[in-house]
């Protein structure tokens, strides 16, 4: 008596993975899939080919109406003489500007003149002190005496001499210099009502 083992694997059918026909179904389904992928590839290119055709003949004509247009209308020059008018209306307006605004302050200082002031300066007279400027600024709003005395104390007697005059009625001298120089008698002064000159 013999026994047969028919579970050896000699004896066992071999069950193929893939057969041949299933390996050609594969090979031609992935022939046409590579075959679709490149005709949409194809037309996608051609697209955009006709699109940069379009494009490229667009930005010609631009080119050729844009050198129509530059012959038609040149570069204008700057006229040197027409920049000088222009800049003297503009330094004109500016004055006339500014002339406005001072009318439109009505701030015109002294407009009745300086007369009753040279006047009294005149009138009052002291023995030992005497001008040697006499200075009005700010439309006259301001007023600077520069002098020199051969006392100290005659000063005070002119100032409040000056005082009785109607046209330097209510007049305040805000600064108030006296020196006394070398080699000379007696002191130089100065007053002004508003900011001392430099």
């Amino acid at each position: 008596m013999q026994q047969v083992n028919l579970y050896q694997p000699i004896l066992r059918k071999e069950h193929k993975m893939f057969s041949a026909l299933t390996l050609a179904q594969v090979l031609v389904f992935m022939s046409l899939a590579l075959l679709a992928l490149w005709a949409y590839g194809h037309w996608q290119v051609a697209g955009l080919q006709h699109e940069v055709a379009r494009a490229q003949l667009q930005q010609a004509q631009g080119a050729q109406r844009l050198e129509q247009l530059r012959v038609l209308y040149p570069t204008r020059r700057k006229d040197a003489v027409l920049e000088q008018t222009l800049a003297a209306a503009e330094a004109d307006l500016q004055t006339k500007q500014r002339i406005l605004a001072t009318l439109s302050q009505r701030s015109f200082g002294n407009t009745t003149g300086f007369v009753a002031h040279f006047e009294g300066l005149a009138r009052q007279q002291v023995e030992g002190l005497w001008l040697t400027r006499v200075e009005f600024s700010r439309g006259g709003a301001d007023l600077g005496l520069r002098g020199n005395a051969l006392r100290p104390e005659l000063l005070p007697r002119y100032l409040q001499r000056l005082g009785a005059e109607q046209a330097f009625g209510g007049t305040e001298f805000q600064s108030f210099v006296m020196t006394r120089p070398e080699r000379q008698p007696g002191v130089e002064f100065v007053l002004n009502t508003g900011r001392p000159p430099e």
